[in-house]
């Protein structure tokens, strides 16, 4: 979704900076690096992977030094039944294919 407007504002001359969260990037992200003046990522060997200058400056969060609710609160917060099991799965990127079928395979199971 980011690759028409980060291409768009590289070739009217914006400067563009890229995030990549995993040690290979992504295929928009290795195309983009291209144009890119950086790339912030969480770790050095994406160095080897991209086509730009790359800044190691861990992932973002949000939540950095702030207190997490507990698992209580994030129920009750969710609307989410304490009397059920819950699973948060999370991913994407090349991986998001892999993670889907993982938790659909877990899903069957369960029933």
């Amino acid at each position: 979704a980011s690759f028409p407007a980060a291409l768009a504002g590289a070739m009217l001359g914006v400067p563009l900076f890229v995030q990549e969260q995993n040690v290979v990037p992504g295929r928009v992200n290795r195309m983009l690096s291209r144009w890119a003046k950086g790339m912030f990522t969480a770790f050095e060997e994406t160095a080897r992977h991209a086509g730009c200058p790359v800044h190691r400056t861990g992932n973002p969060s949000r939540f950095a030094g702030t207190p997490q609710p507990g698992r209580e609160e994030c129920r009750e917060r969710l609307g989410l039944d304490p009397g059920r099991r819950t699973v948060f799965a999370f991913g994407g990127s090349q991986g998001a294919a892999a993670i889907n079928g993982a938790m659909l395979g877990f899903a069957a199971l369960e029933r």
